[in-house]
């Protein structure tokens, strides 16, 4: 392996790390060889390092998402679906791009705490702490949690993101959750603040319909509202912020769309007849003032439409959560009057994660999944999760990460709004072609295989899509090439 990739730096978001180290994350977990621990060999070692906690206590730290809303068992999962990789089907790739990401998140964390609490280190003094964090989180990594393997094989890169940041409660770095919930609330409000300001500008400067909106929506996913440089510049020059975000959107929204179903959705929703219960998974703060906009248009062109938006009932990151959304519809987006709107209610569901897991839902959001006529999936992270529903799903979001490239198999900055059949799913599980990270299909090929006139043809002969995708995949083996691979992809669905 080439030891300069552990040094390499990913920047999140634009950011990195203040300050150079002599020690990363990814030479740390390497150094441990093929090492794996025990539970108990780990907890001596958190117990050296003077965290005291029982097995108990470092499950439920580490693994509390597994158990939503109930004590139900690790076993006892209602999909099985983790997303479109594990660590263990990419470890020559994407586990050590994730690696090196986990290092910059460490390294933000640590010289936040300094920020935030007044803390002047000396550069020994840092460099001991990162190192200690390094050491529990590596292995934390390579101890055999809950089968005979180590617990890294089985992780997908989301609860990686949340084991790295619970070893920083662990170790004593990071607040007690009551006290992260409410900064994390304050910073949801602001951005929502924000957002709604930036909104009012672009309202007042154009006319507003259904499609138009989309792009703005669908954009606003990569506007980073809830940065912290934003909250900051925002009490200083308030005018001139607003004015920046404003031209960034308005630059956003003219970029092209990989993806556009809107004239299906407006065809089997906005225009339908019947009494169609839709679920909204909704994504981000500041995205969110763009989400319930949407909301409000889709109520008012449809009377048959009720609409039940998911979100965390706990803060996580920038995620919109009951709090952050409560007190956007009661103050400054009031004038959507949504909260007074029968066709109109939250589900809050208690998820730990920085998206939902299908794995890990409550019986009461399976109970919503299964209820619902159609399905919204707001933000990339949602669209790599969110798969194989059970109903018509259409998903929006900014191709921006590394990730979302590969499952899409287009540009970033590419918008997408794509409706995507029952039990299906918008791309292929993420596997090693030598070293690089590529899907069976991307959603790109998919989508194309959907286009095809034979698929056409079959669809409207039948009066579900169910029937429609039986049929296709019971047509012979002379079917036209560019269905092949797609229905492949529905075996396992009929």
């Amino acid at each position: 392996m080439d030891k300069s990739l552990f040094q390499e730096v990913i920047r999140i978001k634009g950011k990195e790390p203040k300050y150079s180290y002599p020690y990363s994350l990814p030479e740390t977990f390497y150094s441990l060889g093929d090492k794996v621990f025990s539970t108990l060999e780990c907890l001596s070692f958190l117990n050296n390092k003077g965290i005291a906690i029982d097995e108990d206590g470092l499950l439920r730290t580490l693994f509390g998402y597994r158990y939503p809303g109930s004590e139900q068992g690790f076993d006892n999962l209602l999909f099985s679906f983790a997303g479109p990789f594990q660590m263990s089907s990419v470890m020559n790739s994407l586990f050590q791009y994730n690696l090196r990401y986990q290092d910059t998140v460490i390294k933000i964390e640590l010289e936040k705490t300094e920020e935030v609490n007044n803390i002047l280190r000396t550069e020994i003094e840092r460099n001991e702490i990162l190192n200690r964090i390094l050491e529990i989180v590596s292995i934390s990594l390579r101890t055999a949690f809950l089968s005979e393997k180590p617990i890294y094989l089985e992780l997908t890169n989301m609860e990686l993101d949340r084991l790295v940041l619970q070893c920083f409660l662990l170790f004593g770095l990071r607040k007690p959750q009551n006290q992260d919930y409410k900064e994390l609330i304050k910073a949801g409000r602001e951005a929502n603040l924000i957002a709604k300001l930036v909104q009012e500008k672009i309202l007042n400067s154009n006319r507003m319909a259904l499609d138009n909106i989309l792009p703005f929506l669908i954009f606003s996913g990569v506007v980073w509202w809830s940065e912290e440089e934003i909250t900051k510049q925002i009490k200083l020059s308030p005018k001139k912020v607003i004015l920046q975000l404003y031209e960034q959107l308005i630059g956003l929204a003219k970029n092209k769309f990989a993806i556009n179903d809107f004239p299906l959705f407006q065809a089997e929703v906005i225009n339908s007849p019947t009494i169609k219960n839709v679920l909204y998974f909704l994504d981000d703060n500041g995205e969110l003032v763009w989400g319930l906009l949407f909301i409000r248009y889709i109520l008012d062109a449809n009377p048959n439409l009720v609409i039940t938006c998911v979100v965390n009932d706990i803060p996580v990151t920038n995620n919109c959560n009951t709090a952050t959304i409560f007190h956007y519809l009661k103050k400054d987006g009031s004038f959507l009057n949504l909260l007074h709107d029968g066709r109109f209610c939250i589900f809050s569901e208690p998820n730990e994660l920085p998206a939902i897991d299908l794995r890990f839902i409550s019986s009461r959001l399976k109970s919503y999944i299964e209820q619902a006529d159609i399905i919204l999936v707001n933000g990339v992270s949602f669209f790599e999760k969110l798969q194989y529903l059970p109903v018509p799903s259409y998903y929006l979001f900014t191709v921006y990460s590394d990730v979302s490239r590969i499952l899409t198999g287009f540009e970033r900055y590419s918008g997408v709004f794509v409706r995507v059949g029952p039990h299906l799913c918008g791309f292929s599980d993420i596997q090693e072609v030598g070293i690089k990270p590529k899907p069976g299909m991307s959603l790109n090929d998919i989508h194309e295989a959907f286009q095809a006139p034979a698929y056409k043809k079959f669809l409207n002969q039948f009066n579900s899509e169910a029937e429609a995708n039986l049929c296709l995949w019971k047509k012979s083996k002379q079917e036209e090439k560019t269905l092949k691979e797609s229905l492949n992809l529905l075996e396992a669905f009929v």
